[in-house]
């Protein structure tokens, strides 16, 4: 190369291309907005935007509702004030600390400080940009999603049947738990193959994801099961749902390389009863499916 065509500040002896920090753009300033990020319980990993206010607490009317020893309904708030993201507690019964010590009064919160409501829930006061809120909630959701379906994975299903469950038992509101299993799943992917048995699943998911209102949970139990948590549901308006994805399923067609799948799904439906437990629930919805099951297939079967 001719001494006259090399970029500018070309080193000859190191072959190199020099830069000048002033010939460089300025870099792009990104707008930095105040989030709590929770460390720990059911939502750890979750990140929560702060706009005038937002309240903390085990209610479902707070702001951001947490479940943990010692977390009282409303425990307490974060607000912003003249361009500034203050904390204060609530009146609750086990306190609130800021970075360890307990507070007594509204306290300025700094990048990175450390909130605790309960007896060892922790919330950090984070400021971000566009990009890292974006980044945090793709871990989160990656944390609670099966990857194949992109429904809720086990954990997380456990997670908010324990939490809607207590609250269900707490306030005498009704609960359901739809089991479902797609009927003859092993028979699927000996004769079509597994990527077809794939395929089958994704498709389940997008039939039953479509009937899923925003209040409640659909998530993949394991292998080809499946379940539902609906909240404010009864037997009756459970079993309506779990009969109307049943009907669905069996009407859609799915094909894989050109061949058509038939596909069939056994629905169990349970609710919570008087001191009800996650696993007993769970329990009498799954005997239920295999009542289903045991039945012919292709059939809703709830506890009377």
């Amino acid at each position: 190369m001719a001494s006259s065509d090399r970029p500018p500040f070309y080193d000859d002896d190191e072959g190199t291309a020099q830069i000048r920090i002033s010939q460089l753009p300025s870099p792009i300033k990104s707008s930095e907005h105040p989030y709590l990020i929770v460390y720990g319980g059911d939502d750890a990993g979750r990140m929560i935007p702060i706009t005038d206010e937002l309240t903390v607490g085990r209610s479902r009317q707070a702001g951001l509702p947490l479940t943990g020893e010692g977390v009282s309904r409303i425990h307490a708030r974060l607000f912003r004030k003249g361009g500034q993201t203050f904390v204060e507690d609530l009146g609750s019964t086990n306190g609130t600390r800021l970075n360890g010590d307990e507070l007594q009064a509204a306290a300025i919160l700094k990048d990175g400080d450390h909130i605790q409501v309960g007896v060892n829930l922790i919330l950090k006061f984070s400021l971000q940009d566009e990009a890292q809120v974006r980044f945090q909630q793709q871990l989160y959701e990656a944390a609670l999603r099966d990857p194949l379906t992109k429904a809720y994975n086990r954990r997380a299903l456990l997670e908010r049947l324990e939490t809607d469950l207590s609250f269900s038992l707490r306030h005498g509101s009704p609960l359901a738990l739809l089991l479902f299993d797609l009927d003859r799943f092993k028979q699927v992917n000996d004769t079509y193959g597994h990527l077809a048995g794939d395929h089958v699943l994704r498709e389940f998911a997008l039939v039953v994801g479509g009937t899923v209102r925003k209040e409640d949970m659909f998530a993949r139990y394991g292998g080809e099961e499946f379940a539902m948590v609906c909240r404010s549901t009864d037997i009756t308006r459970g079993t309506q749902l779990a009969e109307r994805i049943r009907g669905l399923v069996e009407d859609r067609t799915i094909t894989h390389d050109g061949q058509r799948i038939p596909v069939t799904v056994s629905v169990g439906v349970a609710c919570a009863w008087p001191e009800a437990t996650v696993d007993g629930l769970i329990q009498r919805a799954d005997d239920m499916l295999f009542l289903a099951k045991d039945g012919g297939r292709n059939r809703v079967v709830f506890h009377p």
